[in-house]
C-alpha cells in the first residue's frame, strides 16, 4: 500500500488530498465521528428514566467534497475518469486516511459509494467539484495488520498484544515447503481453547485460518472450512496479551496476523 502523507485519503487505488490532482474540502474528513449508536434501553414501567440496555455502533456515512484540478502528471480528462473509475458504485473498497494526531495510517474496511454528485458548471475546463457520500457498513477504524512469524521450537509459539480500544480477531497463516500433511492444533494458551484442521496442502500453498468468519481457505481460494475439527475461536480484549502454540507436522511455519481497532 502507498504510504500516505498527513490529510490524505486512499479509496482503493484512488489517492487524494494534499499532493494529488483531487483537494479534499475542509471540514471534510470526519473519519473519526462515531454518528449514532443503536441501544436495547427499555422504558420503566414503574419509576422514571429507563433501563439501559446494550449499545451498538450504527454504520456510518462519511460525506466527501473534492475540487478536481490538472497536475501530477494527470490531465483533467484523465483525473475526471480516475475519480470516476474509482467511485463506481456497489464496489466495496478499503478506505485509508492518515492524519497528523494519530501514531499511524487507519483503514474502514468494506466501504461503498452510496451517492456521487458531479455538479456541471462553468468551472469545468479549469477544474471540477465533486461531492460522494461513503459508506462504511464496519463502523470500526482498523490499523495495519500486524504479523509476526512462530519462535521455532518443538511447539512453535506467538506472542502479541492488542494496542486497540476494541476486541481484536487473530488470524493465522500456516505454510510447509512440501505441503502440509496431517492435523494442525492452534492454541490459545490464556484459555485453552484450541482450533484444529486435518487438511493438505501442495508444497508451498498457504492455509489461512481466520477467526473473525469463520473459514479457512488455501490461498485464498480453495475452501477447506469443513476440515476444522475444533472451532474454540478466541478474541483478545483491548490492552491484553496473547500467547498461541502450533501443534503441527515437523516444518510447519506458522504466522499469526491480528488488527487492532478503535471507535
Amino acid at each position: 500500500m502507498t504510504t500516505l502523507s498527513d490529510y490524505q485519503v486512499m479509496y482503493g487505488d484512488l489517492l487524494m488530498g494534499p499532493g494529488t490532482p483531487f483537494d479534499i474540502a475542509p471540514g471534510s474528513l470526519g473519519f473519526l465521528d462515531v454518528d449514532g449508536l443503536r441501544t436495547s434501553d427499555t422504558e420503566r414501567a414503574r419509576g422514571d428514566g429507563s433501563w439501559t440496555g446494550e449499545e451498538y455502533a450504527s454504520a456510518q456515512t462519511f460525506p466527501l467534497s473534492l475540487e478536481i484540478y490538472p497536475g501530477h502528471g494527470l490531465s483533467l480528462p484523465a483525473a475526471v475518469r480516475a475519480f470516476l473509475d474509482a467511485t463506481t458504485p456497489r464496489t466495496p473498497r478499503e478506505l485509508w486516511f492518515k492524519l497528523p494526531f494519530l501514531e499511524e495510517e487507519r483503514v474502514l474496511l468494506g466501504v461503498r459509494v452510496r451517492r456521487r454528485h458531479v455538479p456541471i458548471d462553468m468551472t469545468f475546463g479549469r477544474l471540477v467539484k465533486a461531492e460522494i457520500d461513503l459508506f462504511a457498513p464496519d463502523p470500526a477504524r482498523y490499523g495495519p495488520e500486524m504479523q509476526l512469524k512462530a519462535v521455532v521450537g518443538i511447539r512453535p509459539r506467538v506472542s502479541g498484544v492488542n494496542q486497540g480500544s476494541l476486541d481484536s480477531w487473530a488470524r493465522f497463516y500456516l505454510s510447509h515447503p512440501q505441503g502440509i500433511d496431517g492435523p494442525v492444533t492452534i492454541r490459545h494458551l490464556e484459555t485453552g481453547s484450541r482450533i484444529s484442521i486435518d487438511t493438505r496442502t501442495g508444497p508451498g500453498e498457504v492455509l489461512v485460518i481466520d477467526q473473525e468468519i469463520g473459514t479457512a481457505v488455501v490461498d485464498y481460494v480453495s475452501d477447506r472450512s469443513t476440515a476444522l475439527t475444533a472451532r474454540q475461536w478466541w478474541t483478545v480484549s483491548p490492552g491484553a496479551s496473547f500467547t498461541v502454540e502450533l501443534e503441527a507436522p515437523a516444518g510447519t511455519s506458522m504466522d499469526v496476523g491480528w488488527r487492532a481497532s478503535w471507535w
